[in-house]
């Protein structure tokens, strides 16, 4: 009743979605979706593509913050866009537990479900909403299948000295308080994913790719 998807299906059309070439292939197993938060997530994303390449990582934006589904009805989950979005996409259906890896490999589109989201409370917020909707349908599924993209908060620069990336304030402020010069730096907050330059995003899925 609440929209049962599933069906391994090679082609899957949704709006702003961005498929990876091998998602519901036999190489299935092997490929990430990345789900961010807007266009200009997206946008990013699709910039790291070009070191990632496209076979193996599709990518999906949705909009604001996922339903807490904890609670909702089937007809609210049925009717919720983003819900059913993303389960069309990753192939998940309810009536599924995926506790074996046989299942997994048979019937979902991807093989893993990769967050990437601002790194402030709302970022954090769509992340715990997104490991809820695993947690509560499938929790045997989520240790083998929920990753999170962590980028950096605040960067360091100056002159022609290589950038320090912090990815949390804590790390920033001992590096602060221990670095003698630290005042001649230039401190960058990272506001959003959409403040990142080219450089950063090649270099987190440069990163990624080692």
């Amino acid at each position: 009743a609440c929209g049962n998807h599933g069906s391994k299906s090679r082609n899957v059309t949704v709006e702003k979605y961005d498929s990876a070439h091998a998602s519901g292939t036999k190489e299935a197993a092997r490929c990430t979706l990345f789900i961010v938060e807007g266009d200009s997530a997206k946008t990013m994303v699709t910039t790291g593509m070009s070191v990632i390449g496209r076979k193996y990582y599709g990518v999906f934006p949705i909009r604001g913050k996922l339903l807490n589904v904890r609670g909702a009805s089937p007809s609210i989950l049925k009717g919720n866009k983003e819900v059913q979005n993303i389960m069309k996409i990753l192939g998940l259906n309810f009536g599924r537990k995926y506790d074996t890896e046989e299942e997994r490999r048979s019937t979902l589109r991807y093989g893993k479900l990769c967050v990437l989201t601002d790194a402030d409370v709302d970022g954090h917020h769509i992340t715990g909403l997104l490991l809820n909707f695993i947690m509560h349908f499938w929790p045997a599924l989520a240790p083998h299948f929920f990753v999170r993209f962590v980028t950096h908060i605040i960067k360091v620069t100056k002159g022609k000295t290589a950038a320090r990336h912090f990815f949390n304030l804590e790390e920033f402020e001992l590096w602060r308080t221990t670095t003698a010069d630290a005042s001649k730096y230039f401190v960058q907050h990272m506001k959003g994913l959409g403040t990142s330059e080219r450089n950063d995003t090649i270099g987190y899925f440069r990163d990624m790719k080692t």
